[in-house]
């Protein structure tokens, strides 16, 4: 069984700096505007128990600033290895 899924990186052409991270599935929900924080989340947990759980909460929630301190407070670091070297 193979299985798609896909998650959209919107840049507002005005600033280059100002994104936004979504999967869209009925209706957008963004996820964050931090391509670390979605890194973070993708690698550490996966797309089943992190970027659709994540979602859900959000979309559950509205919860996005909580789970944005939640991971401040971990005090998230970015390797700065190539992500084929992760594994």
């Amino acid at each position: 069984m193979v299985y798609c899924d896909m998650w959209t990186i919107n840049i507002n052409p005005a600033d280059k700096n100002d994104y936004s991270i979504y999967n869209k599935v009925e209706n957008v929900v963004t996820l964050t505007k931090s391509f670390p924080e979605f890194l973070h989340t993708f690698l550490n947990s996966g797309v089943f128990d992190g970027l659709y759980e994540w979602r859900e909460n959000i979309e559950n929630r509205g919860d996005r600033d909580q789970r944005r301190r939640n991971i401040e407070n971990k005090k998230l670091t970015i390797t700065k290895k190539p992500w084929w070297k992760l594994w």
